[in-house]
């Protein structure tokens, strides 16, 4: 029986400008990877996760959205006794998920109690369902918009001449012109010659001749044909530069070769999207200073976080803060239900809650299953760790260095922090950022009169604490008690 409330739900495919929360749960760190997986509604694409908490239920109840799309992602097995396929030429094969996982999906509609709505009748609700699939990811989305902030114009741009396009083909943008490349296109804008671009590491091939071209006829700007979406976004290169740039005037300067903007379909990634994938695929070496293998550790309060680009001082200070027990008091709340707030990822008391259980509740802190020991090897995998994406982003919205992809001070951020949470409520519970303050008295006086002026400024206090878990661990010269405490004015 068809589902009566996949029309009145009113459903409609994500837009570019939307996020789609279809990695982890908006309120804990359960993912798709779990056994049940992740529903993502269909109405407001927040991601809720389905096991003992069940967040996506709650999610339903409060917001009364009857249709979810749940997504389960589970490793493929792994042949050990194949042998490994012959080289045939020197190369880097990229990764792709889906050469490593299977991933199923089935639609849900909580109103009807039905765990698998039939979608083979209904268009509307499959264009939805390709739409939350295909989009970016809401990490991925941000990681994209923090480095294209990096991104400006130049002179070779905005004093851009365009030759005739009179004598324009109308197939001359399917190939490189110079070759049977048929991907990693690059219009130059001047004249309208297509080159394939270069050879991109862990990407897609090329044969340079985009560049070529440039060089030869010092024709400087490019745009790849493949990038371009109807929100009016490329890759521009300016090759007289030797950087990617932004064309503000890209729409005029396309209309101008017979392309138009909105009608163009991103088909290939993006430069930014490119280089983030290969960012985020770097591991650093587990070992100590003198080459030995750090033994893992598992555990409340000892849940590592993962990598995001450049987000060392953001892991520092969040494992630091949240080993205090004024944070964890304030914080972690497993018995509590989520506050009640429209948008889960934009509520900074929501997103710090979950950081807080996420790394002090130990639900985390167990071996990667996706990592595979070596024959023979008895020891444990290290854990995956916690990806804090959705307080990244929230945090650092609207800040000039910290809605960026760039390495920052661990000091600054702490403190912008504070100030976040100053101004946020605190349902009637203390304010963590109470303890680091301190008044500091300045007494002035003139040898000549004596008389004396006194000022109060306040200041905050730096805390390092010697986590207790770790104490056995640690020489009698760095951790004397798990009390200890070092104070930096």
């Amino acid at each position: 029986m068809v589902c009566p409330h996949v029309d009145s739900a009113g459903l409609q495919p994500p837009r570019n400008s939307q996020s789609v929360y279809r990695e982890d749960c908006t309120q804990c760190f359960d993912s798709i990877d779990d056994p049940s997986g992740l529903n993502v509604c269909l109405s407001c694409f927040n991601g809720g996760c389905t096991g003992n908490r069940d967040h996506a239920a709650l999610h339903h109840a409060r917001c009364q959205h009857p249709l979810a799309l749940n997504i389960r992602r589970t490793r493929k097995p792994i042949q050990r006794d194949e042998p490994p396929p012959k080289i045939s030429k020197l190369a880097i094969k990229p990764l792709r998920e889906e050469d490593h996982y299977n991933t199923t999906i089935k639609v849900i509609c909580y109103d009807c109690h039905n765990d698998d709505v039939d979608i083979s009748s209904i268009p509307v609700l499959q264009d939805v369902i390709d739409g939350v699939m295909n989009t970016l990811t809401f990490s991925r989305k941000e990681e994209v918009k923090a480095w294209e902030l990096e991104l400006t114009s130049c002179e070779h741009i905005l004093c851009l001449t365009q030759d005739d396009a009179s004598l324009m083909q109308l197939n001359k943008f399917s190939h490189c012109s110079q070759c049977s490349m048929q991907e990693n296109l690059w219009l130059c804008l001047q004249c309208g010659n297509v080159g394939c671009g270069r050879s991109q590491f862990g990407g897609m091939g090329g044969n340079s001749h985009a560049l070529a071209h440039a060089s030869n006829l010092t024709h400087s700007v490019s745009v790849k044909l493949n990038s371009i979406s109807p929100e009016g976004s490329a890759d521009v290169f300016c090759y007289a530069c030797n950087e990617e740039r932004i064309d503000p005037d890209l729409a005029l300067h396309l209309a101008h070769w017979g392309i138009m903007i909105t009608e163009q379909k991103k088909t290939e990634k993006s430069l930014t999207e490119m280089q983030i994938e290969q960012n985020l695929k770097w591991e650093f070496t587990m070992t100590s200073s003198d080459g030995m293998d750090l033994k893992p550790i598992f555990g409340p309060g000892l849940t590592g976080l993962r990598n995001l680009g450049n987000s060392c001082y953001l892991a520092s200070a969040l494992q630091c803060l949240f080993s205090l027990p004024e944070f964890e008091y304030r914080y972690f709340k497993p018995q509590e239900l989520p506050p009640v707030v429209p948008l889960p990822a934009e509520d900074l008391e929501t997103q710090l809650r979950k950081i807080a259980d996420g790394l002090i509740s130990g639900r985390y802190s167990v071996p990667n299953s996706d990592t595979v020991a070596h024959t023979g090897c008895q020891d444990l995998p290290h854990q995956l760790g916690l990806a804090p994406g959705m307080l990244k982003h929230l945090i650092g919205r609207g800040h000039d260095e910290f809605s960026t992809m760039r390495q920052q001070d661990a000091f600054e951020f702490l403190l912008h922090l504070f100030k976040l949470i100053n101004v946020n409520k605190h349902y009637d519970t203390p304010n963590p950022v109470a303890s680091f303050r301190f008044n500091l008295e300045q007494r002035l006086q003139c040898l000549s009169c004596g008389k004396v002026r006194y000022k109060i400024d306040e200041q905050i206090i730096f805390l390092f604490l010697c986590h207790s878990s770790l104490k056995e661990d640690n020489d009698a010269e760095s951790c004397a008690s798990e009390k200890t405490r070092i104070f930096e004015i």
